[in-house]
């Protein structure tokens, strides 16, 4: 199968977008094996495409975030998507999403592509996501809360209830100091506040240093280690219900349902087993509202592809999902840090 490599750069000034759109936007190489002249111009369809169908997403702009994402297209004979991957990014959540999205708009084209029968034509399109430097915005607080954003959403995942201080009925909220670097590696995680429970002080530490990276802190390009205040709360289960809390829906009960399905359906590879290869495959997927899981990508790599494959794999038999509550929006992004370990099996 040829696979194209089609460079696509967006450019943005809150003035005149569509202006520097078409001046920005352009293929910039082209490269394929000469079998099939058509395919050329197929490159040139859907850099067009991609491009018309283009915005920067908003809460990106304003809180000025930049990165790239490399999506893949497998595309048809009659110009219809069959599939999406997310090839490799510079970790920004928000704009994997929106990649995906502006891609998947793109389809289908109108065009017809001699392929052979039930052959796919694969198209990488990268797309950059860059503000003018009048558009550039880097206050230290939306950082900061951009870190605890993405520390919650991966925390809600992960949490576990110690056993022990749950039969005695212990609860409380440890409030933790955590130092973040510019590439997102937590290098530093301290008490700041006392649940009042060594236990459960003792597991938010844990919880909190096992998480090992921020991801979404390389939506900014700002290079100041960022200091955020985290609580991790610690609470015996209501009844069980969809909670909302200051008007915003509290996703836990997702994070810990779709947590629970990989830990019954993900598998070790036997190869893995045998070689004794651990680690530690961190996955955001994409959940929407009929418990469909439309799409998944590696938030950080394990460092060996085989565990990589197999957590990409378990992810994908997810789907669907039988929710328990209505989701309430469209889609929900949740993270699942997947750790390999001859000693714990995933």
């Amino acid at each position: 199968m040829n696979r194209h490599f089609l460079h696509v750069t967006f450019c943005l000034s809150r003035s005149i977008i569509l202006l520097l759109l078409a001046g920005c936007i352009t293929p910039e190489r082209v490269s394929f094996e000469p079998r099939i002249s058509d395919r050329s111009e197929l490159a040139h369809v859907i850099s067009h495409k991609v491009q018309s169908g283009f915005r920067y997403p908003d809460r990106a702009k304003t809180e000025g975030w930049e990165g790239w994402v490399l999506v893949e297209a497998l595309i048809k004979s009659d110009g219809s998507l069959a599939g999406l991957e997310v090839y490799r990014h510079s970790g920004c959540t928000d704009l994997i999403v929106d990649a995906i999205e502006t891609v998947e708009r793109s389809f289908p084209i109108s065009a017809h592509i001699p392929l052979e029968r039930n052959e796919l034509l694969s198209v990488a399109v990268p797309i950059h996501y860059e503000l003018d430097q009048a558009s550039r915005s880097h206050p230290f607080g939306v950082l900061q809360r951009l870190i605890a954003d993405s520390l919650t959403r991966t925390v809600r995942a992960i949490q576990q209830y110690p056993e022990e201080a749950k039969h005695a009925a212990r609860e409380g909220i440890v409030m933790t100091k955590v130092l973040v670097e510019a590439d997102g590696t937590i290098i530093d995680a301290q008490i700041q506040e006392s649940s009042g429970h060594p236990d459960l002080d003792a597991h938010a530490l844990a919880t909190i240093q096992s998480v090992g990276s921020v991801y979404d802190r390389r939506c900014s390009p700002d290079p100041r280690r960022v200091e955020v205040q985290f609580p991790i709360q610690y609470a015996l289960p209501a009844p069980d219900r969809a909670a909302l809390q200051g008007g915003r829906h509290d996703y836990t009960w997702l994070a810990r349902d779709v947590f629970a399905k990989f830990t019954d359906i993900g598998f070790y590879p036997a190869q893995a087993v045998e070689s004794g290869w651990e680690g530690t495959v961190v996955v955001s997927t994409i959940i929407r509202s009929d418990g469909t899981i439309p799409y998944s990508w590696i938030d950080r790599s394990s460092g060996i592809p085989l565990l990589d494959q197999a957590a990409m794999q378990s992810v994908r038999g997810l789907s669907p999902l039988k929710l328990r509550h209505p989701l309430g929006q469209a889609k929900v992004i949740v993270t699942l840090p997947i750790t390999y370990s001859t000693t714990s099996r995933p």
